[in-house]
C-alpha cells in the first residue's frame, strides 16, 4: 500500500480522475450544446461545492441550442432591377 502511496502514476491518474468529476456538469453541458454554456462553466468553476450540484442539475435541465434553420437553395430569389 505504501508503494502506490508513493506511485507518481496513481497521483496522477487519481488527480486526472477527480478533476474530470469536478468539470463533468461543464462536460455534459458541452456535449448536450445547452443555451448559457458561459454562464454554466462559470458558476461550476467559482463555486465548489454548490456549484458542482447546481452546475449538474443546469447541465441536465437546460434548453439545447436551437441549430441555424438551413434554406433549401434556391430560396432566396433575385428581383429584377428597376431602372430610373
Amino acid at each position: 500500500m505504501d508503494a502506490l502511496a508513493q506511485s507518481p502514476l496513481f497521483w496522477g491518474v487519481l488527480i486526472a480522475g477527480l478533476l474530470v468529476v469536478y468539470l463533468l456538469p461543464s462536460l455534459i453541458g458541452a456535449i448536450r450544446q445547452v443555451e448559457g454554456l458561459g454562464w454554466l462553466v462559470a458558476f461550476n468553476v467559482l463555486f465548489p461545492g454548490v456549484g458542482w450540484l447546481a452546475g449538474m442539475i443546469l447541465a441536465c435541465t437546460l434548453p439545447r441550442r436551437e441549430p441555424p434553420i438551413a434554406y433549401p437553395p434556391g430560396y432566396y430569389t433575385q428581383r429584377p432591377r428597376q431602372y430610373r
